[in-house]
């Protein structure tokens, strides 16, 4: 049989089963957490899936080769092209060199966050809530927001913050574009040259 596309709706762990119900029908269909290709840690409800159908031993319908559909996302695409173009922007424009450390500390920073939602997610701990995800995607973190989920298998977000952290991507490109400008950029170098004559400030009183 052809593979078909469904969604993960009801997860039992302990027993090691769910149900699936195809995108094109409203039947639940069973599986196993052992016919799930990819890692059992991936397994998610609201997850999109491919699967086939095929009859267990008592001649019912059940899924297997059960494996996750995995999208083109546009914040993927667009976390890419950002650092690429930060990066080139650094070694062949003059840009300053001190936005992207800064960019680079608050990503490594969300990665980490991210690794450890996902530890405590396995553990079934607290993880970190969406708004302070949101605020750390705000401040510069978008691009660990938006590979780290990816690379982890996380759970999907809600549809609230995935308009709100396709705004904040918006928002990020638009003042990237703005700092190129004469403009920008004059307020970029204050703003820098403001930080190192604070932190001069700090070392001399010590």
């Amino acid at each position: 049989m052809k593979s078909l596309k469904g969604k993960i709706v009801e997860l039992n762990a302990e027993k090691g089963y769910g149900y699936i119900v195809p995108l094109t029908g409203r039947l639940r269909v069973r599986f196993k957490f052992d016919d799930y290709i990819e890692s059992k840690k991936s397994i998610a409800l609201g997850a999109e899936v491919m699967f086939r159908i095929v009859k267990d031993e008592g001649g019912q319908g059940k899924a297997t080769d059960i494996q996750r559909v995995r999208h083109c996302r546009i914040s993927l695409f667009a976390a890419v092209w950002f650092s690429l173009a930060m990066v080139g922007c650094v070694y062949y424009f003059q840009y300053p060199k001190e936005v992207l450390v800064y960019y680079v500390i608050i990503n490594m920073l969300v990665w980490l966050v991210c690794w450890l939602d996902k530890r405590a997610k396995v553990k079934k701990k607290p993880v970190t809530g969406e708004s302070s995800l949101l605020f750390l995607s705000f401040i510069g973190g978008w691009v660990a927001g938006a590979l780290a989920p990816y690379m982890y298998k996380s759970d999907t977000r809600s549809a609230l913050y995935k308009m709100f952290f396709i705004v904040i991507i918006a928002i990020q490109f638009t003042f990237f574009a703005w700092t190129l400008y004469p403009t920008g950029e004059r307020w970029v170098n204050q703003k820098i040259s403001s930080a190192y004559k604070a932190h001069n400030a700090v070392f001399i009183k010590k």
